[in-house]
């Protein structure tokens, strides 16, 4: 059952090396205790006490007792019908902490701001992680929309705007795991694309310098559409997506003041960070 839910699993053995691999003396019971959030952070769903103990390679009654610190603190929460466990509103604290240190992060949070003030449409920012792309900031306008995603949802690469301008952005060892599995499914379900047509949606994003998709309808779900851009650091890599939804056709409608906005934006940002465009 762990491998089915924990996408990134320490081995058994992995936290009894941590210390022996390095040359600098530490606790070892406080890498223990990172192993087990990074457990739950790696987890799509609240796990058990014998999974986390599972995957970390300790009993559970050890396990148990590191838990109970860390639910006493915040950094855990325990469900109380299933026992199960999740990160806490410290650990999340800490995460958007980190977050927030980042410049690209800070900037880009400012300039979503700036675009909802601009256009009255929902603005998301969205960076690239070991498990994809992952929506770290929503600036919401003034009207409401319903979607399926929210900050800390995870993204496809084909199927969005935002993931398109990582497909298009991206080394190519970074994205084709990804890629590669988003079209396993895609083919299951009998809708497979073609690496011709992949290779001219990546030239197209590239050439435009934004991407445009629009959603297929969903029952209880807004159909929207998006454009979205890139933010690039000092040396030309991709650090940020900035991306415009709303429901389709506003944009449609909108679209030359739409794009213009989002690009002064994303321009403006990326040159803050030493992006120099030519």
């Amino acid at each position: 059952m762990v491998n089915r839910v924990i996408r990134r699993s320490r081995g058994p053995t992995q936290l009894g090396r941590v210390a022996a691999s390095s040359n600098r003396k530490g606790i070892q019971s406080v890498e223990i205790g990172i192993g087990i959030l990074e457990t739950l952070s790696d987890s799509m769903v609240p796990l058990s006490l014998k999974d986390i103990a599972g995957n970390v390679g300790l009993p559970p009654s050890n396990v148990h007792r590191y838990l109970a610190s860390f639910v006493r603190t915040n950094m855990v929460r325990q469900d109380i019908e299933t026992g199960h466990y999740d990160l806490g509103s410290a650990s999340l604290r800490i995460g958007l902490s980190a977050l927030n240190r980042l410049d690209a992060i800070e900037l880009a949070s400012i300039g979503l701001r700036e675009l909802v003030r601009q256009t009255d449409m929902h603005a998301i920012l969205s960076i690239w992680t070991e498990r994809g792309p992952m929506i770290v900031r929503w600036q919401k306008c003034s009207h409401h929309i319903v979607i399926s995603v929210g900050v800390g949802s995870f993204i496809p690469l084909l199927a969005t705007s935002s993931g398109r301008v990582f497909l298009a952005h991206l080394p190519r060892s970074m994205s084709r795991p990804f890629l590669t599995k988003e079209l396993a499914q895609s083919t299951a379900n009998g809708k497979g694309s073609h690496k011709r047509e992949i290779d001219e949606l990546i030239a197209d994003v590239r050439d435009r310098g934004h991407a445009y998709t629009k959603s297929r309808s969903m029952p209880g779900l807004s159909q929207i559409e998006a454009i979205a851009a890139p933010v690039l650091d000092s040396q030309g890599q991709l650090a940020a997506v900035i991306a415009l939804f709303d429901a389709v056709g506003v944009i449609t409608k909108q679209n030359k003041q739409a794009t213009e906005a989002l690009s002064e934006v994303t321009h403006r940002i990326s040159a803050e960070l030493g992006f120099c465009h030519e």
